[in-house]
């Protein structure tokens, strides 16, 4: 499992933390707080537009976007889904 952000909400949240004003420093996880799969994102593209990969250890990595939030005022607006359809429109 994994948070797959899509890149105009990255560029978003790094616009967000340079325009915050901040004393000190603040590590901030850009992400969607949302859990998708592996599989459930190949679902989203044509099977020919990837390889399979080998069965292996299941992952799980996924940020909490609760500071970003707090801090910077930042969410990330699109979902998993549009990301698979901007990367395929491209």
């Amino acid at each position: 499992m994994r948070d797959y952000i899509h890149a105009d909400d990255v560029a978003r949240a790094f616009a967000s933390a340079l325009d915050a004003e901040l004393d000190g420093f603040a590590a901030v996880n850009a992400g969607t707080g949302r859990a998708v799969s592996n599989a459930d994102l190949a679902g989203l593209f044509p099977s020919e537009a990837y390889e399979p990969v080998p069965p292996g250890e299941d992952t799980f990595s996924v940020a909490d976007p609760e500071l970003a939030a707090t801090l910077l005022g930042f969410r990330a607006r699109h979902r998993v889904e549009e990301l698979a359809a901007s990367a395929a429109s491209d």
